[in-house]
């Protein structure tokens, strides 16, 4: 008898805990369902302005990687309406877009200008100058991962957010489009023009702009061509400074020549891609210091360039960029770094390779550094 007790108490037992899972599988599918079904609608879960958020203006990532423009971050695991979310204030005119660009750069008082406050301060200026947008990312499609230090985030690769835009007249967010957020590059004002370009349609480049923008700089080198095959005149551009300061053995290199690209869209508006790390303006008693090439084949620009390093070796970077239509990016294709002999310009060995995308990554224009030996990438890691 108290055999059969225990076997039915055990049998019990087993049928709870079976229950328990079973619920909890339910609850979580339920769940699971019901931010699919968010993530559908085309209404905002919540008022990402929502005092409750408490969002902190920021301009920095934690470290020497700048926003273009100033964002809020909400996160909360634990919520069941929004876990993550990001507020991203787009300016309007490209000279509030340069503002924003180098709003930290040779400043001192960086702690201060990094402030919420001082950030908030300087936008709700006239925030209709600003196009808002909040992106929207659900609980199923990132893990978190406690530690001593704290708690970090890891968004899986196959995910899906939700991206809004805030009318400022009728003061309401509105849905705009669903992404996989590995196409979304935060910090950078190039993801919303390319994908919201009637939101821009009036505050697009011109080249009167660009004028404006480059006053103080003369067109070096000038490329006209058609990118992304639609007919139209598109640009590539290198300026350099009308008043060029000389580099000295302190300051080897000074890189003070923005590279444009302008993608035409019609009507005298462009879509503009710019880089300000790329050219050499100046090159300490470098003697074969020059853009050596600058053309366009198909969707491919091809840049070379010389300068020389501390060693007085004279260096050659030839670059290849490609522009992609389908996305408007333009990244590294090709990479190439040759060191050659000062007297005879031979070149030191092991000799240089081409290398590829595969080979250092995605690397957008706007991101493209000189100072970074991308051939080196792979072997660092």
């Amino acid at each position: 008898m108290k055999q059969m007790t225990k076997t039915l108490l055990f049998c019990l037992l087993i049928i709870s805990c079976n229950e328990q899972v079973i619920n909890k599988n339910k609850q979580y599918i339920k769940e699971y369902e019901k931010q699919i079904q968010n993530t559908n609608s085309e209404q905002p879960p919540v008022n990402f302005f929502d005092k409750k958020f408490a969002t902190e203006y920021k301009i920095s990532f934690g470290d020497e990687d700048i926003s273009e423009y100033p964002y809020s971050i909400y996160y909360n695991y634990n919520d069941k309406n929004v876990q993550w979310f990001s507020i991203s204030y787009i300016p309007k005119e490209i000279i509030l877009q340069d503002y924003w660009k180098d709003y930290l750069q040779g400043k001192s008082d960086l702690e201060s200008l990094m402030k919420t406050s001082v950030i908030g301060k300087a936008l709700n200026r006239d925030l209709s100058k600003y196009n808002i947008f909040a992106t929207k990312l659900n609980r199923i499609y990132f893990e978190k991962n406690e530690s001593n230090i704290g708690e970090d985030i890891y968004f899986k690769k196959k995910n899906e957010a939700s991206i809004y835009y805030y009318n400022q007249n009728e003061k309401k967010w509105e849905f705009k489009k669903k992404i996989n957020k590995e196409e979304y590059y935060m910090g950078s004002n190039l993801f919303f023009l390319k994908n919201f370009p009637a939101l821009f349609s009036e505050k697009l480049a011109t080249l009167e702009s660009l004028q404006l923008q480059f006053k103080s700089y003369k067109i070096q080198k000038e490329v006209k061509c058609d990118l992304n095959k639609d007919g139209l005149e598109d640009l590539v551009i290198v300026f350099e400074p009308l008043n060029n300061k000389k580099a000295n053995e302190n300051d080897r290199h000074i890189v003070n020549s923005p590279f444009c690209v302008m993608i035409n869209q019609g009507n005298g508006k462009y879509l503009q891609f710019e880089n300000k790390k790329i050219i050499y303006t100046s090159t300490f008693n470098c003697p074969d210091f020059v853009v050596d090439k600058l053309e366009v084949k198909d969707n491919y620009v091809i840049l070379q360039q010389g300068t020389c390093d501390e060693f007085d070796r004279i260096i050659k970077d030839n670059m290849t960029f490609k522009f992609n239509s389908e996305t408007n990016e333009i990244t590294l294709d090709k990479y190439k770094r040759s060191l050659f002999e000062r007297l005879d310009k031979s070149e030191f060995l092991p000799l240089s390779k081409t290398l590829i995308a595969k080979d250092f990554g995605k690397v957008l224009f706007e991101n493209y550094d000189s100072k970074i030996e991308y051939d080196k990438i792979n072997s660092q890691n």
